[in-house]
Parts: structure tokens; sequence; C-alpha cells
């Protein structure tokens, strides 16, 4: 389990590995509210990361564990999509 932490010491994510695959994800806003769009369970779903300003900067989806594409974002803009 890989836990990081923002600044303040609140939990940013969680992460769960078995085989070197990702098997669940938990992510939290800075605020400390839980994020509404993060579900990985059992490998597969999706993972929403923030910057420290609560703004959203990543979002990837997971199928098997494997990521199978992602979304980059700035400034609350979606700027490149990689598949």
């Amino acid at each position: 389990i890989v836990v990081l932490y923002y600044d303040d010491g609140k939990k940013m994510s969680q992460d769960k590995y078995k085989e070197g695959k990702l098997v669940s994800a938990a992510r939290w806003l800075p605020d400390g509210s839980k994020c509404p769009i993060t579900n990985l369970k059992d490998g597969n779903g999706v993972i929403v990361k923030y910057s420290h300003n609560g703004q959203r900067m990543y979002e990837g989806n997971y199928k098997n564990g494997n990521l199978t594409s992602e979304t980059k974002w700035e400034n609350g803009k979606e700027v490149e999509e990689v598949k």
C-alpha cells in the first residue's frame, strides 16, 4: 500500500498493488473530502489526481490493473488526452 499526503498532512492518495499491478485506489481533495470521481477496484476504474489548490490535474483509466488512457488538465481545462 502506498499512501501520499498533501503538504498540510491531509491524505492525498492511497493505492494498493498486487504483483506489480494497481488493484485499488482512493483519492482525496485538498480540503480532506473524498474524491467523488475516483473509483478503482479490482484493477478496473478511474483515478483523478488534484493539485494542492484543488484543481484536477490528471485522470487515468485502468483495466486489469493497467493504465489504458490518461488525460492531463491545466487550470481546470483539459490539455492533453493520451490513449
